[in-house]
């Protein structure tokens, strides 16, 4: 009954579905749960609030029965003693949970239509019908329609994505200021282009903009994660190589920077084998519950994952994943990065597209905007890169960055585009290679006809 309790407190969607078919006297004998329970609805049914672990605290704090040194010691015990269970097979435990109310429910119910028959006879009939539908309704999910012509005025404000920057100019510009709560955006790149260096370059700027980040990777080591934040805030003065001679400069950059944040920069590495979407909700409980929810949620990358639920099919897992994910960010209003690998035709490709991804493309179906990154040997060579826009619900897509700067060891990143400071399309791009193919062409044979020109000179001149 813990653990149920447990779930109620954190998971806000589950308590709103089973708050209205929970009542204290299922958790008879397991004291003080019944009193948490009937904070709980009468919170949710005088202020229309769904408690989590404070909040409870503070409605029982504020309480008669908090007076009682014995109920306050027992109350406060109970519920620290919850807040430090094990989050696991949740999912199950909600499902038992809601399936043991409902049929608590379903009996009182029946007990109250027995009543009726016994004392109003057949004519009550519909009535106990009604009683007996509305038990098969409780504990339903929500109706959470949306009526067209409601609050306009926020819909038709300037701001009302309030996007997450990424700190590259003309990707926020194509993403119309950056990536907003509740999307999903995912990074395609070949192994070994620089899918951390993007997506720390990310979370360091969400940081730096006062944002709560959470990034979480599976095979990276921690201490280097931290050495390109580093690199990233001493933007451009000290690669990842120099950071250790400079450290004293370094580490007063970096206090400079935590100082001046109002957000906070977490790490968190998950092991790289059997780690699912659950897990990460999980965790990402834990921190609402502490008061800590993030804005932003980084995950690199998402091939190491499991779907929450075993499948044969491997594709049908990983879009699963992909959809858990989604789901995971709408439930906790937050805006979510992911990165994948692309397949082995990517890696020699100039510009990586949607049919060079790994594995289910239904990765690419569920994202809101998909960016894909390309290097070339020579591109590795020169700190170049070639960008590409793949899809965008909220922009503009298919459009190419080519020979853009991204230095994996100072973390500098900067889209070249054309004159008029956007990017290529995909057929712009190939026009301009061949232009600058066939300009190299004509070059070559003009010197060639030079050379043949002077030969035949200096020969009728010798003759």
């Amino acid at each position: 009954m813990k653990r149920l309790m447990a779930e109620v407190l954190t998971d806000e969607k589950f308590a709103d579905n089973i708050i209205d078919i929970l009542e204290p006297r299922f958790f008879e004998g397991c004291e003080p749960l019944p009193q948490m329970v009937q904070i709980l609805k009468t919170a949710h049914e005088q202020d229309e609030v769904i408690c989590n672990y404070e909040t409870l605290r503070i409605r029982f704090l504020s309480s008669k029965a908090a007076e009682s040194k014995i109920q306050r010691t027992l109350f406060l015990t109970t519920l620290s003693s919850i807040e430090e269970l094990p989050l696991n097979d949740g999912y199950n435990i909600q499902k038992t949970g809601m399936s043991f109310c409902k049929r608590q429910a379903m009996r009182i119910m029946n007990e109250k239509a027995l009543h009726i028959i016994e004392t109003e006879g057949e004519e009550s009939y519909y009535k106990c019908e009604d009683l007996m539908r509305k038990a098969l309704e409780l504990g339903d999910s929500k109706i959470d329609d949306i009526n067209v012509f409601d609050n306009l005025d926020d819909v038709l404000a300037d701001d009302f994505r309030n996007p997450i920057a990424t700190g590259i100019q003309l990707l926020d510009e194509v993403m119309n200021g950056g990536l907003s709560r509740t999307e999903l955006a995912i990074l395609l790149a070949p192994l070994g282009v620089g899918k951390t260096t993007v997506t720390t370059k990310i979370a360091n700027t969400a940081f730096n903009n006062n944002k709560k980040v959470v990034q979480m990777f599976f095979e990276d080591n921690p201490k280097v994660i931290k050495r390109k934040h580093l690199a990233c805030w001493s933007e451009g003065k000290f690669s990842l190589n120099e950071l250790s001679a400079n450290k004293e400069e370094v580490k007063k950059i970096a206090n400079e920077k935590m100082n001046a944040s109002t957000g906070y920069l977490k790490l968190k590495k998950f092991p790289s084998l059997g780690t699912t979407p659950r897990d990460i909700k999980i965790y990402l409980r834990k921190l609402i519950a502490r008061g800590e929810r993030p804005d932003l949620i980084i995950i690199d990358y998402v091939d190491c994952m499991s779907p929450t639920s075993k499948v044969d099919d491997i594709n049908v897992g990983e879009g699963n994943i992909m959809r858990e994910i989604e789901m995971m960010l709408e439930e906790f209003n937050i805006a979510g990065w992911v990165a994948t690998q692309g397949n082995r035709s990517s890696i020699s490709s100039e510009v990586v597209d949607t049919n060079q991804m790994g594995g289910s493309l239904k990765k690419a179906q569920i994202g809101h905007f998909l960016l894909s990154i390309a290097k070339t040997m020579t591109q590795k060579e020169t700190n170049l890169a070639t960008f590409a826009v793949l899809k965008s619900r909220f922009g503009r897509d298919g459009l190419v960055f080519p020979d853009s700067i991204m230095n994996n060891g100072t973390l500098e990143i900067e889209f070249k585009a054309d004159d008029n400071l956007e990017g290529l399309t995909h057929s712009e791009m190939v026009g301009r290679k061949q232009e600058a193919a066939q300009a190299r062409v004509n070059v070559l044979m003009s010197e060639k006809f030079a050379e043949v020109k002077k030969s035949i000179e200096n020969g009728v001149k010798n003759a």
